[in-house]
């Protein structure tokens, strides 16, 4: 993730949320969307900006600082970055508590999530798979590592546009998954 061309981030010494933009190109019309929930899916903070900016460019936008210290417990912090049009462009999870006691994730309310299929593209070489996930609880789904499995094994290797991927509630996202070909011949597979 910290390598895409235009990348949201939370800069963890000082609480701003920056963008970076790596290309050769300015970016205009994005949208920052911020928001910080509570382990139990509670909505905290919720902030946006517009912004444009130059080529190669880094963009500090606002600060989480006064939100993250009125928090108790793990905060869960939420950044996403959508272009001129809509489209998410960058994402990006954290997750802080000031003494570093991180206990409480493991008590996280499950959130069940939902995989649909978008669509999918099959060669001799590799198969190919848009998949819709979406958390329609009220519960944060946090750190979803999807697998593909045969029975239940899972495929390896396969090569996953996102994955370990964190959706507030509501929230859906689209990723993509490679798969040689060779490896899931005549087996029944699943997510």
């Amino acid at each position: 993730k910290a390598c895409e061309p235009v990348h949201v981030q939370l800069n963890l010494d000082d609480s701003m949320v920056a963008v970076i933009n790596r290309t050769y190109h300015p970016q205009k019309g994005l949208k920052i969307e911020a928001e910080v929930y509570s382990v139990d899916g509670k909505r905290l903070h919720h902030q946006e900006q517009q912004i444009k900016m130059a080529a190669p460019d880094a963009y500090k936008s606002f600060s989480l600082a006064s939100v993250l210290k009125k928090g108790t417990g793990v905060n869960l912090i939420l950044l996403r970055l959508k272009d001129a049009s809509g489209k998410l462009i960058s994402h990006n999870t954290y997750w802080l508590e000031a003494t570093h006691k991180y206990h409480s994730l493991q008590e996280m309310p499950a959130a069940k999530i939902t995989a649909t299929m978008m669509g999918s593209l099959k060669n001799n070489v590799s198969n190919q798979w848009t998949i819709k996930f979406t958390n329609p609880t009220d519960k944060i789904a946090f750190f979803i590592h999807p697998a593909l499995l045969s029975g239940e094994t899972e495929i390896r290797p396969s090569f996953w546009q996102d994955n370990y991927f964190t959706l507030a509630p509501g929230e859906s996202i689209v990723t993509v998954i490679t798969v040689p070909a060779r490896l899931i011949n005549g087996k029944n597979l699943k997510v």
